[in-house]
């Protein structure tokens, strides 16, 4: 009897394991030369832009422009023409804040110095309000009712079905182009909700192929009806198989199937995944011969699959055959670019305005939009974009409600418009320093009050051992402190029993003189300090009273 004829592929170099040779070592189709097994390779990768880029803010123009730090030793961001960057922001003051490079290593890559101008609305990075702060990478500024990330980025692109504006996202979408022209098997790695079915479905959409795209969740395959799951049978193949089913590969057919959480598969059954895989054959329970399936697999999971391999809970051989090409999709956090486009894609859907264009109205919105950005922006995300949808969505809800209200702002409030979640985050990730600000005056648009700052004159730059420096002319005694002066005050008001001694040795027990003094070397007013002082000392105070406090 004749030999049978190698059935017909839509690939005419098709791979696979020659019976005669040693197990893992493949065989052209075409030549009969041996192969070694494909190993995983990473793909091209984009050049980011490292910016200072405006995720939020009234200016229009502005939104996702960026300010480039490739070549920034030193700039300044405000609302006039005399800054190195303006932003028609009423909220920012004519020069806000400057940005400068540690050093000359530092230019393009950071770590950046942040440094408030001495502004009436304040600045804020990851949160906290600063005088001068020290930024890296992935940190967020806010200033007036704008608010910026720093680090790589891209300029907005056809996103392809994966959003976003980081330089991950960027080579996410290169990859969708690439693996969109084959039809080899890809694995996708990542935690769970960082995206991986989306990218899986981009890749499929972008491709040749006519048929659906199929996910299925191996975690959720009951063990006693995975293989017909996935596989299909026949009637009577098992009892209480009282008709034919159609398997996963086959619902999948002509199109792409993704089985998500590969590592939760189980063992037994991935040896038979192992022979769909390498001959494009689907073998149904009770069938007495498998047939011919076309369809593109694609892998994902959380888990380590390499580890699993060497706790033999995954099968090397199968990994070989999935893993021809590996994309790992990055955590939510590394990618704070990504954040702000999510958010407004939920809310344009949900039929509500984006922050950004809230923040357009000007007005104590614009100022409430910032201040959601920012938390969004500064949380971790630890669900990745599944939390963060879930948050947004909450977001619109609320928002909705208000509109159905006739509210007088788009926005709830704060707390009604953010999570537990997110409102335990900002009360953590707000520092006793940014409590030495907490009850300044309410900020306000520029123009509307004049603020004689005891400090004007003096540039709030600073110098290379970390205290602020002098650069003008100053009216009256003041005397620049030295950097050990500085920093000895900064962590006096961080210590309740430092700060009640230091009352009491340098002050007579005096708060408003004690906060006279500490304003002058900390460039702050007299009265934030002084009422700083008082919150800090608390339940302390009476241990001060009558001593000269007025």
């Amino acid at each position: 009897m004749a030999d049978p004829q190698p059935r017909e592929s839509r690939n005419t170099t098709k791979r696979q394991f020659a019976p005669a040779t040693p197990y893992g070592r493949l065989m052209s189709r075409d030549t009969d030369t041996l192969l070694p097994p494909p190993v995983p390779r990473p793909l091209t990768t984009v050049a980011p832009q490292v910016k200072l880029w405006l995720v939020c803010s009234p200016d229009p123009t502005r939104q996702y422009a960026g300010l480039d730090c490739a070549s920034l030793l030193s700039a300044t961001v405000g609302r006039s023409a005399s800054a190195t960057w303006a932003v028609d922001d009423g909220w920012l003051s004519r020069e806000h804040f400057r940005i400068s490079a540690v050093d000359n290593t530092a230019i393009g890559c950071g770590p950046w110095d942040v440094v408030d101008l001495e502004t009436r609305n304040g600045t804020w990075l990851n949160g906290v309000r600063i005088t001068v702060g020290r930024a890296k990478s992935g940190d967020i500024v806010r200033a007036g009712a704008s608010v910026f990330v720093i680090g790589p980025g891209v300029a907005p692109d056809d996103d392809l079905g994966f959003l976003g504006r980081s330089a991950e996202a960027a080579e996410m979408r290169q990859q969708i182009r690439q693996l969109a022209q084959s039809d080899r098997p890809v694995h996708i790695a990542g935690e769970s909700g960082a995206g991986k079915e989306v990218l899986a479905e981009a890749i499929h959409r972008a491709s040749a192929r006519k048929g659906p795209f199929l996910a299925v969740n191996s975690a959720s395959l009951m063990h006693s009806l995975a293989e017909s799951q996935l596989f299909g049978h026949r009637r009577g193949a098992f009892s209480g198989a009282d008709k034919d089913s159609t398997g996963a590969f086959d619902a999948a057919a002509g199109g792409t199937l993704l089985l998500d959480e590969i590592g939760e598969l189980d063992i037994g059954l991935q040896a038979k995944l192992l022979r769909v895989v390498e001959c494009g054959e689907v073998h149904r329970l009770g069938d007495p011969r498998p047939h011919a399936v076309d369809v593109r697999l694609m892998t994902a999971t959380h888990r380590n699959i390499e580890r699993q391999m060497n706790l033999g809970q995954f099968r090397e051989d199968l990994y070989w055959r999935i893993a021809h090409t590996k994309v790992e999709v990055r955590p939510l956090r590394e990618r704070r670019m990504d954040v702000m486009p999510i958010v407004d894609r939920v809310l344009t859907l949900a039929g509500v305005p984006t922050l950004p264009q809230i923040a357009r109205a000007q007005g104590r919105a614009a100022w409430q939009a910032a201040e959601v950005a920012e938390r969004y922006l500064v949380y971790n995300w630890p669900g990745n974009i599944r939390e963060l949808r879930d948050e947004a969505t909450r977001l619109a809800e609320r928002m909705t409600m208000r509109s159905v209200a006739n509210a007088s702002s788009p926005l709830p409030s704060l707390d009604e418009a953010l999570s537990g979640r997110l409102q335990a985050h900002g009360r953590r990730s707000v520092s006793v320093a940014g409590d030495l600000v907490a009850d300044a005056d309410p900020p306000e648009e520029s123009g509307v009050k004049s603020v004689q700052h005891p400090r004007r004159g003096v540039s709030a730059d600073v110098g290379v051992d970390g205290g602020p420096i002098a650069s003008g002319a100053v009216t009256g005694q003041f005397q620049q402190p030295s950097a050990e002066e500085y920093i000895r005050y900064e962590a006096l008001l961080h210590d309740r029993v430092a700060l009640l001694a230091a009352v009491r040795s340098e002050a007579n027990g005096n708060i408003r003189s004690f906060a006279e003094k500490a304003s002058a070397i900390l460039g702050r007013q007299p009265d934030t300090v002084r009422r700083h002082v008082y919150r800090i000392l608390g339940d302390s105070l009476a241990q001060v009273r009558g001593r000269g406090d007025s």
